[in-house]
């Protein structure tokens, strides 16, 4: 694919969010399964495969990535009078930061600096959102809702 496409498509854009928060909680679901099936003497950490903690790495990246990437498409399209792509790239970065929530929050328990970047990130969704105007509200696309579940159950 064509990486300026790839870059600034709204279409891909949003897919992309979303196919983040997806594997977020499908590493999610993989590391609840893991812990339930493993025995009170044995790590999560150990029980884990190698193969999680690269997804799990890559997802993580990539989800930062496409914050870094959004956020200065946002501002510039928030500086012309098209407030509905400017909207759309904001619904996608909350979307993105909720699977940042999900991936931070796992090591969370035990990691510090984990559960820090959570909280950091959470602060970053409750600040985007208060952002939104009334009128924005009525143009907010189904899948805002997916994440602010997943942000708000973190």
């Amino acid at each position: 694919m064509h990486p300026w496409l790839a870059h600034h498509s709204v279409i891909i854009i949003r897919c992309k969010s979303i196919c983040l928060l997806l594997e977020a909680m499908r590493l999610s679901q993989i590391r609840a399964t893991v812990s339930s099936e493993s025995k009170p003497s044995a790590t999560l950490e150990a029980a884990l495969p190698m193969e999680w903690y690269t997804q799990y790495w890559a997802t993580l990246e990539d989800a930062t990535q496409h914050v870094a990437l959004l956020y200065p498409q946002m501002l510039q399209a928030s500086l012309y009078p098209d407030p509905q792509h400017t909207l759309c790239l904001k619904v996608c970065i909350i979307v993105s930061l909720a699977a940042q929530i999900e991936l931070h929050r796992m090591p969370g328990s035990y990691h510090a600096e984990s559960r820090q970047k959570s909280m950091c990130v959470i602060v970053e969704v409750i600040r985007l959102l208060r952002g939104l105007k009334e009128d924005d509200y009525a143009m907010l696309e189904p899948t805002l809702g997916v994440s602010l579940r997943v942000a708000r159950f973190s």
